[in-house]
């Protein structure tokens, strides 16, 4: 009895085609033979290369911007405009660039000025008068504007190569967004929008 209790014993330890059975189940932490564990996966950056502009509100953009009537809107190009060259002067915003505009955006707001001080203080202005300076106001309007749209459009490009050079993931600011944007002359909001989006790392 004893030898066939031993043979059955013997046996459990084999498969039926003779093979040792395994009887442990051993996973890779207790198997002291196995490969050690490794994370191959690469960890992506979270630096955008944003890190210098100032974290602003959009909301707080807007909302200033309304206040002062767009004034805050030129102020947002420009001290963004300087951090730019502040930091990065390599990829420099021309100053002729940022001052023209600067200069047609002031001078749109004087000769809107003089035109309401016109109204009220002189109705009885000639037709020819008038016109000189609606005419003027017009072409003076339209080149800040175009000038505005150039300021809005260079920035943007200057943050998309700036994002590219950071090993974090590249920011994603639309052209036509922001085109559009600096025609009703709001295009910082939008811009200050994608900044923070950048530097919160989405």
């Amino acid at each position: 009895m004893a030898d066939s209790s031993s043979e059955t014993e013997d046996e459990s330890f084999f498969s039926p085609d003779g093979r040792l059975r395994q009887t442990i189940d051993m996973n890779a932490n207790d198997n002291p033979y196995a490969a050690p564990a490794a994370n191959i996966r690469p960890e992506l950056s979270t630096d955008s290369g944003f890190d210098p502009f100032p974290r602003f509100s959009a909301w707080w953009v807007f909302l200033l911007g309304v206040i002062t009537l767009g004034v805050y809107f030129a102020y947002w190009l420009f001290s963004r405009t300087q951090v730019i060259n502040r930091h990065y002067p390599e990829i420099a915003i021309s100053p002729g660039l940022v001052w023209t505009a600067i200069a047609f955006y002031v001078g749109d707001w004087a000769v809107t000025f003089i035109q309401i001080v016109q109204a009220f203080t002189d109705p009885t202005m000639s037709s020819s008068e008038s016109a000189v300076i609606v005419l003027g106001g017009a072409v003076v309007s339209l080149m800040a504007w175009v000038m505005v749209i150039a300021w809005s459009m260079t920035i943007r490009s200057k943050l998309i190569e700036i994002s590219s050079r950071a090993p974090g993931i590249p920011a994603d600011i639309s052209a036509v967004i922001t085109a559009v944007a600096a025609i009703f002359f709001v295009a910082p909001i939008y811009l200050a929008y994608k900044i923070n989006q950048q530097k919160d790392g989405f």
